[in-house]
């Protein structure tokens, strides 16, 4: 028996069928993004400070380092890391003053700071070749890191943010911290900072 259908339908058929393989990628794509890896919490002393970062992977595998920016933590990742585990050790690092790291005494807070630390943990974790991966001032990190060391970087992935950075938004989180040091007056005010944090950022 011949079937006949509406040019419309025939044509919505032949779409479908186009666009199987894409679909059958996506959701292969999602099936990986929701299964999950296990990490290890580790902890590592540079310049002064015990900073945390979360390790997937072995010593085997090349790395990848993500790095996050202000107001954010090494978690913030969470969500692409198992995009890359099977190809990379991925480590993601809470920077100074943020998630599990310990806070500078000095404030001390600039892009460069930043820096400092990636260079001392890319060398006590004994890192080469180094894919690195900055959202936002985790960004701009990676970037300097890359000028400086072009011979220790594999690959840079750069991400909401720009060669150029003013100077007051390079300082905002050290202006924050000196501002919130004496803590807060009231709850309201914990909420507004809070707000104001989350509005600069959004």
């Amino acid at each position: 028996m011949n079937v006949k259908f509406p040019r419309r339908q025939c044509l919505h058929l032949a779409a479908g069928a186009a666009a199987l393989p894409v679909l059958s990628q996506i959701a292969r794509a999602q099936n990986l993004m929701t299964a999950q890896p296990e990490f290890t919490d580790r902890h590592v002393t540079v310049n002064g400070l015990r900073l945390h970062y979360l390790d997937w992977g072995t010593a085997a595998e090349p790395p990848l380092i993500l790095l996050h920016g202000i107001a954010r933590h090494a978690h913030t990742f969470d969500h692409i890391v198992p995009a890359f585990t099977r190809d990379y050790r991925v480590i993601a690092l809470d920077m100074r003053g943020h998630g599990d790291s310990a806070w500078s005494p000095e404030g001390a807070y600039l892009v460069e700071d930043h820096v400092k630390d990636l260079e001392a943990v890319i060398r006590e974790l004994g890192l080469t070749r180094v894919t690195l991966w900055g959202n936002s001032t985790g960004g701009r990190v990676v970037q300097v890191y890359a000028g400086l060391h072009p011979d220790m970087v594999a690959r840079l992935i750069v991400e909401d943010v720009g060669p150029e950075r003013p100077q007051n938004i390079a300082e905002s989180f050290a202006n924050r911290v000196r501002r919130e040091a004496g803590g807060w007056g009231s709850e309201d005010d914990l909420v507004k900072s809070a707000q104001d944090t989350g509005s600069a950022h959004a």
